[in-house]
C-alpha cells in the first residue's frame, strides 16, 4: 500500500452524500496542504449549499475551515455572492477596529472567504461547481433551538450589531443575489404557477391528498393579508437597507465559555431590502421553540417571552436602525416571513423538491405545515402582541 493510500484511509470522514472521498481530499486539498487534513464532517444544518468542515493539524494545533460546494439553482452566479461576501466582510473587520461601544469588552468575530492556494480568485471552479472556503470561528457552536430568554436575547443583539455596523455600507456595490426574496408578489405567482402544473403522485395516500389541501386553503385564506409591508413600502413608510437575507438561528455563532453570541454567519443572501424582513425572519426562527422541523407539530407556537427578549436585545444594540414606522410593521413582518416561507416549501414540494435540500419526498410539506402553524399562534396571540411592541416602543422611543 502505498503511504499516499494509507494516509487517506486514515483521514477520518463523515460523508453522507455521493461524493467520493478522494474528490473532497482534491477539493479541500486546494485551501491548505493535503497532508495536514485530519478530518473531514459534512455539517447537516442549511438547506441549500453542501458544507462541511475540514480538520487540519500544522505545528501541533488543530483548527478547522469551513468547505462549501455552492448550489447553483439557487444561486446562478456564485461568483457574486462570493464577491458579495468579501465585500461585507472586510467592511465588518475595518468597523471593529474603531471597537464600536456595543462590543467593548466582547468577542465578535467574521467568516472571511479563504482563496485557494494556486488560484487568483477567491473560489475554485471544478467540474462545473463552485467551492469556496471560510474561517471557521474557533471555540463556537451554534443552535437550532433557541433554549431560553437570555439566548433569545443575544441573538436579537447579535443580528442588531450586524444592522449597525453594516448601516453606512454603500449598498449600490453589491449584486442582489435571489431576485424574488421577501418579494411575497412573485412567491406568490410561482406558487400559482407550481400548482397549476402540478401532477399529482400516483402513489399519494388520503392522508398527503388532505394535508394539501389544507395548506392550499389556508393560503387562499391569507392570502389578501400578505401585502401589508408592500402596501408600506410603496407608501414611502419603510425604506430600504443593507438586510442579512437569512438570519435564522442557526446562522448565529456562539462562544462555548460564556455562551455570548459572537458572529452571524453566511452573508449568501445579504441585499438592500427592508430591515424588517430580516426582523421577521429572525424572530419567526428563534421564538418556535421546537423549531424547524419537530417531532409533534402540536408543540409549535409563538413565544411572546423569547420574542420580548430578542427584541430588548436588538434595541440594545441597533435602536437607531428603526424608527417608529418598523415598530409599528414588526408584527405584521413576523407573520408574513413565516407565511412566506411556508408558501415557498409548498412551492418547492410542488415542482418536485428541486431547491430545498430533503430527506424523504413530503418534508417540505411538513415545513409548511410547521411555518403556517407560527402564523395561526401569531394570529391567536396578536392583541398581547401587539401590547408587548407598544411597551417597548414607549421604553426604547
Amino acid at each position: 500500500m502505498s503511504i499516499l493510500n494509507k494516509f487517506n484511509q486514515e483521514i477520518k470522514l463523515n460523508i453522507t452524500n455521493h461524493l467520493s472521498k478522494q474528490y473532497l481530499l482534491q477539493i479541500a486539498g486546494e485551501f491548505c496542504l493535503k497532508r495536514e487534513i485530519i478530518g473531514i464532517e459534512e455539517l447537516s444544518s442549511g438547506n441549500i449549499n453542501t458544507t462541511f468542515r475540514v480538520n487540519v493539524k500544522n505545528l501541533k494545533r488543530e483548527k478547522s475551515f469551513i468547505l462549501q460546494r455552492v448550489n447553483k439553482f439557487v444561486f446562478p452566479s456564485p461568483e457574486n455572492i462570493i464577491l458579495n461576501w468579501i465585500l461585507i466582510s472586510e467592511h465588518l473587520a475595518r468597523k471593529i477596529c474603531i471597537k464600536p461601544f456595543t462590543l467593548v469588552k466582547r468577542r465578535w468575530e467574521i467568516p472571511m472567504i479563504i482563496s485557494p492556494k494556486t488560484n487568483s480568485k477567491p473560489w475554485l471552479r471544478q467540474d462545473a461547481q463552485y467551492w469556496r472556503s471560510i474561517n471557521f470561528i474557533d471555540c463556537s457552536k451554534n443552535y437550532d433551538l433557541i433554549n431560553d430568554s437570555n439566548q433569545a436575547k443575544e441573538v436579537g443583539f447579535s443580528l442588531g450589531v450586524f444592522h449597525d455596523l453594516t448601516s453606512d455600507f454603500p449598498r449600490e456595490r453589491l449584486v442582489k443575489p435571489v431576485q424574488t426574496l421577501h418579494d411575497i408578489e412573485k412567491v406568490l405567482l410561482e406558487y400559482d404557477q407550481a400548482l397549476a402544473s402540478y401532477k399529482p403522485k400516483p402513489l399519494r395516500t388520503t392522508n398527503i391528498i388532505n394535508r394539501l389541501s389544507f395548506l392550499q386553503t389556508f393560503i387562499d385564506n391569507k392570502r389578501s393579508d400578505a401585502f401589508v409591508l408592500q402596501e408600506a413600502i410603496n407608501r414611502g413608510d419603510l425604506k430600504s437597507k443593507l438586510i442579512h437575507g437569512d438570519p435564522k438561528i442557526s446562522n448565529f455563532m456562539f462562544d462555548v465559555n460564556t455562551n455570548e453570541a459572537i458572529s452571524l454567519i453566511d452573508f449568501d443572501t445579504i441585499h438592500s431590502g427592508v430591515i424588517l424582513y430580516d426582523l421577521g425572519d429572525c424572530l419567526r426562527s428563534c421564538c418556535n421553540p421546537s423549531g424547524e422541523e419537530p417531532d409533534d407539530i402540536n408543540n409549535v407556537f409563538f413565544n411572546l417571552d423569547l420574542c420580548e427578549a430578542w427584541l430588548k436585545g436588538y434595541l440594545t444594540s441597533a435602536r437607531s436602525c428603526l424608527d417608529e414606522y418598523d415598530m409599528y410593521y414588526l408584527p405584521y413582518s413576523i407573520r408574513l416571513i413565516s407565511f412566506e416561507l411556508g408558501i415557498r416549501f409548498l412551492t418547492d414540494y410542488l415542482n418536485g423538491n428541486i431547491y430545498f435540500k430533503t430527506l424523504t419526498s413530503y418534508q417540505n410539506i411538513y415545513r409548511a405545515e410547521v411555518q403556517f402553524a407560527i402564523v395561526k399562534s401569531i394570529d391567536e396571540n396578536w392583541s398581547d402582541l401587539i401590547k408587548m411592541i407598544r411597551k417597548l416602543r414607549k421604553y426604547y422611543f
